[in-house]
């Protein structure tokens, strides 16, 4: 996947959730960030971060704030992407754990909540939710970086998907090179945390893989491993 026309800026502060004021071209501009995390260790101000303009003049903010700059690796922020990198490394039969499937639908729902993906494979329908992560501490990936009531919802249905004869998968996008393995983070979420090894013993499939960037280009690189234990135990 590969963004178009990225403009580099500083970070001056992250106002909300939703915007950032930045200064790109000499100017202070805001810029909307595409992500609810809260991203604490790499939204610092004076952090170079990486903009793509938006088409639509309606909006009050003309940019997407989508790439930053960490002290270890050049970070992926816009959560809108681990989808779109999910489905281009499976139509590139880049996924080994989904060899032979394809997409039968996305945002599908199912039960309650609403998954990403429905795929269609030889061993029957695997329903597939991506998770973006941002956040690495000494090398390992963890997701969320805020609570997340919402992700364990879905990881419910997973489980019922799986106890109903079909698969579920939970699939972790690590959106930055630094990551060498994953873990659910504990410490931010147990009920999360607990949920992903609930979900695990029923059979549900948890993946997790890291993405090469070399800007403006960021694709799913390999496979890490999963551990599912707190981290430094």
């Amino acid at each position: 996947m590969e963004y178009n026309k990225l403009t580099p800026a500083i970070l001056l502060e992250r106002e909300n959730r939703f915007v950032a004021k930045v200064r790109v071209w000499g100017q202070t501009q805001l810029a909307h960030v595409p992500n609810t995390g809260r991203l604490e260790e790499l939204m610092q101000p004076g952090t170079r971060v990486y903009l793509e303009p938006v088409q639509n003049k309606q909006r009050k903010t003309l940019w997407d704030l989508v790439l930053v700059r960490g002290p270890e690796s050049i970070v992926a922020v816009d959560s809108r992407l681990s989808t779109l990198l999910f489905a281009e490394a499976l139509a590139e039969k880049k996924i080994k754990e989904f060899q032979g499937a394809t997409i039968e639908k996305k945002e599908i729902t199912f039960g309650k909540s609403r998954l990403d993906f429905k795929l269609s494979s030889p061993q029957g329908p695997v329903y597939v939710e991506v998770k973006s992560v941002n956040l690495v501490q000494n090398g390992r990936a963890l997701f969320p970086d805020a609570p997340t009531a919402r992700g364990a919802r879905h990881i419910d249905e997973l489980i019922k998907a799986q106890s109903n004869g079909s698969r579920g998968a939970l699939f972790f996008s690590v959106q930055r090179e630094d990551g060498n393995a994953f873990s659910p983070h504990y410490e931010m979420d147990p009920v999360f945390g607990q949920k992903v090894e609930e979900a695990y013993k029923a059979g549900v499939m948890v993946v997790a893989y890291k993405c090469e960037i070399n800007i403006p280009q960021i694709t799913l690189k390999e496979s890490i491993e999963v551990k599912l234990n707190k981290v430094g135990d």
